[in-house]
């Protein structure tokens, strides 16, 4: 379960929370003005979540393979070589302006 909590009630010490958390075992949503700011997760959580964001991840990546499978390896080093190119660009014209 996902608890929710302000950051102004958090101001009692960090110890505490974690202890109370561990009790509970759930995880913690901290709001501050009504906006996300943090969340802590339980261990059993987290793992979820990176498995699933690894999941998520070989996802694209295959969509990618799949929508990508008909160049050549040689348009697609140059398609990225023209991205990193069109990149470093904007970059070197921001620092500029600034």
């Amino acid at each position: 379960m996902i608890r929710a909590a302000t950051s102004n009630e958090l101001a009692k010490p960090l110890a505490q929370v974690f202890a109370d958390l561990e009790n509970s075992n759930d995880s913690l949503l901290i709001r501050a003005d009504g906006e996300a700011v943090a969340v802590v997760l339980t261990g059993e959580d987290f793992e979820e979540y990176r498995a699933w964001i690894a999941d998520q991840a070989w996802e694209m990546i295959e969509a990618t393979r799949a929508a990508n499978a008909h160049l050549t390896t040689g348009e697609i080093e140059e398609i990225g070589d023209r991205a990193v190119h069109n990149i470093r660009k904007e970059r070197r014209e921001s620092r500029a302006a600034s």
